[in-house]
């Protein structure tokens, strides 16, 4: 640790700061009267994301219907935010940087709010790291401090409800059917019409 700024000393490892500062800022904010939800397996494919979806139904529909928005706390940078091809508006672009005073990253990748964000517009927070998974990993103190503070205050008022645009969820979910041609063709001689046209609907839905 110098200057406020966290590093490793390890030529091998980083300090797994892109996990830990995230855990960090959901603890001191867990008073905040806001729903919370730790995932695992993000990098691993978002294997708690997907599984609550799967198995949690209830719960996912619940999160998408009942809540304002999703903040995930896991990017990295200082006074940024990703999008993580979540089906965002404009409106809710604009809502987050003026509220937050934070700007959109350049960086690409994806997160949970790929899973998470059915129908609710979403935002990767940057946290205060910078490198992820490497011995040149660091994270700055007042980058998180700053964070903290932007979102305790944020969270003290209430907020509108940002639903995602439906023509761009429209899009992704027939974007999802488009590569599987032949194995529609395959279902339809298969099983008949009306089971193949029941279950391109089922996966259209989801």
């Amino acid at each position: 640790f110098m200057a406020g700024i966290y590093y490793s000393s390890s030529p091998q490892h980083g300090i797994a700061a892109d996990d830990r500062v995230g855990c960090a800022l959901l603890w001191g904010l867990r008073n905040c009267g806001h729903s919370i939800l730790l995932t695992d397996g993000e990098e691993n494919g978002k294997i708690g994301a997907r599984y609550l979806r799967k198995h949690h139904k209830r719960l996912y529909r619940e999160i998408n219907r009942t809540h304002r928005m999703i903040l995930t706390l896991d990017a990295p940078g200082n006074n940024c935010y990703l999008l993580n091809q979540v089906d965002y508006t404009d409106e809710f672009r604009e809502y987050i940087e003026e509220n937050l005073k934070i700007v959109q990253g350049t960086m690409s990748g994806g997160s949970d709010l790929e899973i998470l964000c059915g129908k609710l517009c979403g935002a990767n927070l940057g946290v205060g790291y910078v490198n992820p998974h490497r011995n040149t990993e660091m994270f700055f103190v007042s980058g998180w401090n700053e964070l903290y503070r932007k979102l305790y205050d944020f969270l003290q008022n209430e907020h509108p409800r940002f639903p995602t645009s439906k023509k761009a969820r429209f899009k992704r979910k027939l974007a999802r059917l488009l590569p599987l041609p032949a194995r529609v063709w395959r279902k339809l001689k298969r099983d008949g019409f009306k089971a193949t046209a029941a279950a391109v609907w089922r996966r259209i839905k989801r």
